[in-house]
């Protein structure tokens, strides 16, 4: 008899979602293992997603860039090939706390500078499905045990958009219904607003704005209600330098987080909040008064 072999996610920490990128890409698409940093996507799984074990039987023939493009959706996460530093790159969405460079109107040809509201983007509920109930049938509703849900009812009223937006997720590999929840909220709160993209051409000095990188951006193409810039953070979606040319065209995608405030948890031997310095009380979060609900400062 023939029988089809395979593929295999057992849900355990072997499984973890960096680990079965990079088995996907070097044992299945025949990707030199030169290619993929695993020490840079252990340090991004450790992070961002050290919880994120796949689950998963695979038992059909299926092209490996749909299976890395299903991953990438169901841990809301990015995967892509860097020329610059000859290397496949992978990256949650989720918040960037270093010191981002600002580009302003003076490092923009005035020209080219093309603003656009992705209203397609915009996002208003969530329906994750996990806990597959038969991986040999069809990944639809009636085939999941779990389903999150996450609505911002107001952005639907006539005040707001008037309508819903519902992205949904069909989870082949993410079964755990803690970590979908947590990607369903992450979802909601990057995309409940209308994204804007920027296209726009940079000088040549700039030729190392690369795939992934965040930026800040100030323009005057971009302003708030009283007519001042208005700065915002972006993440470049593609760059690329034409020959003969001077400039280098990038395209970038408005990130951020409908949220207050987002921190890290604090490392090991933080002081209280009023004994730290000013980065560290912004950096990390702090366990303020539960009856008061503020730091011991007020």
């Amino acid at each position: 008899d023939t029988v089809q072999l395979c593929y295999v996610a057992d849900g355990t920490s072997a499984s973890r979602v960096d680990l079965v990128l990079a088995d996907l890409l070097e044992n299945y698409a025949a990707m030199p293992a030169a290619y993929i940093p695993t020490v840079d996507w252990d340090t991004e799984a450790d992070e961002w997603a050290n919880a994120y074990y796949l689950e998963t039987i695979i038992s059909e023939p299926t092209p490996v860039f749909q299976l890395l493009s299903e991953i990438c959706v169901e841990t809301n996460s990015d995967l892509w090939w860097s020329a610059i530093d000859q290397e496949i790159k992978w990256q949650t969405q989720t918040p960037d706390f270093s010191d981002l460079e600002v580009l302003t109107d003076r490092d923009l040809v005035g020209d080219s500078v093309v603003i656009k509201s992705q209203q397609s983007e915009r996002v208003s509920r969530v329906l994750y499905y996990s806990e597959v109930n038969n991986w040999a049938e069809r990944l639809e509703p009636k085939n999941y045990k779990a389903l999150q849900v996450r609505i911002d009812a107001t952005s639907e009223t006539a005040d707001a958009y008037g309508v819903p937006s519902i992205k949904k997720i069909f989870a082949r590999w993410m079964q755990d219904v803690t970590n979908t929840g947590e990607i369903a909220s992450r979802y909601l709160s990057r995309f409940r607003r209308p994204p804007r993209v920027l296209t726009a051409d940079v000088d040549l000095k700039d030729i190392d704005k690369t795939v992934g990188q965040h930026f800040n951006i100030l323009t005057d193409a971009i302003q708030d209600a009283s007519g001042d810039a208005l700065g915002m953070e972006m993440q470049i979606l593609s760059a690329a330098h034409t020959p003969g040319a001077e400039r280098v065209r990038i395209e970038a995608m408005q990130f951020a987080f409908e949220s207050e405030r987002y921190a890290r948890v604090g490392p090991d031997g933080l002081f209280d909040y009023t004994s730290e310095t000013e980065d560290n009380q912004m950096n990390y979060a702090f366990i303020c008064d539960t009856a008061t609900l503020q730091m011991s400062n007020g």
